[in-house]
């Protein structure tokens, strides 16, 4: 009989547990960046990195890093404890490039999740 009881408590702490975790705001908020937009201005030699991440929570759910990369090789991007803005923002990086360079970028977020794209270098 102890046993049972015993059992019974154990699986509904389980239970429980289980409930919290999957209704935990930070679960449930979790996503990756919605989109990331690359664009590289040729007059200031940068890329600029437009990604839109919705937050509410800008020091907790947020683009953690974005890394650069160019023709296969990590050449640039950052790391960060906060986004600046609670939807869409602008990252940019010092970058030179010649036509048929392929860039790829990925944003990371810092709960889950991330999302790359790449963008082909034309003349």
């Amino acid at each position: 009989m102890k046993h049972a009881k015993q059992m019974t408590s154990i699986g509904v702490l389980v239970f429980g547990l289980l409930i919290l975790l999957t209704f935990s705001p930070k679960v449930a908020n979790a996503h990756p960046p919605a989109s990331v937009e690359p664009f590289y201005n040729m007059e200031k030699q940068a890329l600029e990195v437009k990604v839109t991440h919705s937050s509410s929570s800008l020091g907790k759910h947020y683009v953690k890093k974005v890394m650069i990369k160019k023709n296969g090789e990590v050449v640039g991007g950052g790391d960060y404890t906060g986004q600046p803005d609670k939807e869409v923002f602008i990252y940019s990086y010092p970058l030179v490039v010649v036509p048929g360079d392929l860039l790829e970028v990925k944003a990371t977020c810092s709960v889950y999740g991330s999302k790359s794209t790449e963008l082909k270098i034309e003349k």
